[in-house]
């Protein structure tokens, strides 16, 4: 009786403190815009494409700034929750097969260029810890509370509440996402990513929607004639996935690595959205740049913070054990590992023809 008392003492205890935790005001979300050339056309403008971003000075930011928050320093275990209905869709074997082989990837190891405060690295480990699938539980229209909800019930569901997890919410094309300022995913942003106290613990998660809703906003175009994998949809969310985990792991909790600017904060990831930097024919005759799981894939690049930081599709280097000191490739080279035929050479800084608008930062709310 003893046992059973404490075990429901501490049930309702956990209980208690979930609650108290959801009547708490939650952290700020951090969105990624829809590509540029989408935005003209809303807005009827014929600007012509521009150039990618140089080597230094990046999209939204000359820098990105660190301001005294947590990064990623243990291995981050990934957690695929697929809402809505994906029975048959080949993006279920390619997003697990890119997740599977990221860790310790050369792409990967360019946000092992940023440290904590006390000058450890984001881990270079990555892991598909677990899938989860979720057929609507929160109906086909999800409010950014909603979206935590869908996180939620994977934890009923049998996923574990990891503090070293990044949870993504991946939803099929027939589902909508609206946040609290009336932003929409499609109209406003292909993606987002926060993070949210939940059992004492920081929860980090992301929603990404199949781009198949709004393949001109938040699938490159550089995709419009197929994409590597034969599914445009999970080869435009595989980007998205990407650039959020970068900055999950470098400014999980929003108060690391950003730098704000006058339209909204710029991370990592976002100083080099939607510019590609080298590419190669993959062999079906579409576009890459990245080979992860035995495929091949369009990863937009990342900011390495190196010197005074530029953007790359990889880095070679190694951490010398001294804070904010790397040694290693910059520009020509960093393409390590890559199939011949490279579009521009081995430099990756030189063929995308995209520039990234300034993501803004949207309070949570339910």
């Amino acid at each position: 009786m003893r046992q059973f008392l404490l075990v429901t003492l501490s049930l309702a205890a956990c209980s208690t403190s979930a609650e108290r935790e959801e009547a708490q005001e939650p952290p700020p979300i951090a969105v990624y815009p829809i590509q540029p050339a989408a935005r003209l056309e809303q807005s009827g403008s014929t600007s012509s494409r521009r150039a990618d971003a140089p080597a230094s000075g990046g999209s939204c930011a000359t820098s990105i700034g660190y301001h005294g928050g947590p990064v990623m320093t243990n291995a981050i275990k990934v957690y695929l929750i697929w809402y809505g209905s994906w029975a048959g869709n080949s993006a279920q074997t390619i997003i697990p097969d890119m997740i599977r082989t990221l860790g310790g990837s050369p792409r990967w190891k360019i946000d092992t260029t940023f440290t904590n405060g006390g000058g450890t690295a984001v881990n270079a480990g990555v892991q598909l810890a677990g899938q989860f699938n979720d057929a609507y539980s929160q109906g086909s229209a999800l409010s950014q509370g909603a979206v935590f909800q869908v996180v939620r019930h994977a934890f009923s569901g049998g996923l574990p509440v990891d503090p070293s997890g990044v949870y993504y919410v991946l939803t099929s094309a027939d589902v909508s996402q609206t946040n609290s300022d009336g932003t929409t995913f499609c109209g406003n942003y292909c993606g987002w990513h926060t993070w949210q106290s939940y059992l004492l613990f920081p929860i980090k998660f992301s929603f990404v929607g199949n781009g198949d809703r709004c393949p001109s906003s938040c699938i490159s175009s550089r995709l419009d004639a197929g994409s590597p994998n034969g599914n445009r949809g999970a080869d435009g969310m595989a980007s998205v996935i990407v650039h959020e985990l970068d900055e999950t792991a470098t400014d999980p909790q929003i108060n690391a690595w950003y730098t704000s600017t006058p339209n909204g904060i710029c991370e990592n990831a976002d100083n080099c959205a939607w510019t590609f930097g080298g590419t190669w024919p993959s062999a079906n005759g579409s576009t890459a740049n990245a080979h992860l799981g035995g495929r091949d894939f369009l990863i937009q690049r990342d900011w390495a913070n190196y010197g005074t930081g530029y953007c790359t599709t990889s880095w070679a280097g190694t951490y010398d054990g001294t804070a904010g000191q790397w040694s290693g490739c910059r520009g020509t080279g960093c393409n390590v590992g890559t199939p011949a035929g490279l579009v521009g050479g081995s430099d990756p800084m030189k063929t995308e023809s995209r520039p990234m608008p300034t993501k803004s930062v949207v309070d949570l709310r339910t």
